[in-house]
């Protein structure tokens, strides 16, 4: 897994968790599966890694605009940076 996926990771469960929503209800808001869903949260690598359209996918069914989930990212990533 990549750094990014891994990023990407605590960012989509910390914002799932803050609305509130299972990963079955994101699964359902985002066209994608509740398997793939699960994958990138834990950590392991889903088959198909993370994506472009995934990563949209997901920001669109959190009610963040796909710029405000890249601005999460960012910070996520940065402050993971600087703990390493």
């Amino acid at each position: 897994m990549t750094a990014e996926t891994a990023d990407f990771a605590a960012v989509l469960r910390t914002e799932r968790e803050r609305r509130g929503l299972s990963l079955r209800q994101l699964a359902a808001a985002s066209g994608l599966s509740v398997t793939y869903l699960w994958g990138l949260e834990t950590r392991r690598k889903p088959a198909a890694g993370l994506t472009l359209r995934a990563f949209r996918a997901v920001s669109a069914a959190l009610g963040c605009g796909y710029g405000s989930m890249l601005m999460l990212y960012w910070w996520q990533s940065a402050d993971q940076r600087e703990e390493r």
